[in-house]
């Protein structure tokens, strides 16, 4: 199963590691949050889906995503499966 997570951007959901709300990851401790992900882009593992603005980052197995589509409408989009993960 393929997760469209903005654009034409499209993931195998067996590959996402995680997803988390972008707002909440860069307040706090969002200096090294954003240090990491600095990083991932400049390694090229940092992909913007949109140019809109992040809602929610996606880690895969092998690359890191900025989607402008809120987490929780992408676990509706994966399903039941996600939930009781």
């Amino acid at each position: 199963m393929y997760l469209n997570i903005g654009g034409e951007y499209q993931i195998p959901v067996r590959t996402i590691i995680g997803l988390f709300d972008f707002d909440k990851i860069t307040e706090g401790s969002g200096d090294y949050n954003l240090e990491l992900l600095s990083q991932k882009e400049e390694d090229l593992m940092l992909e913007t889906v949109s140019e809109d603005l992040p809602r929610s980052l996606i880690i895969t197995e092998t690359k890191y995503y900025l989607s402008p589509i809120n987490v929780s409408t992408l676990v509706e989009r994966i399903g039941e499966p996600w939930n009781q993960v």
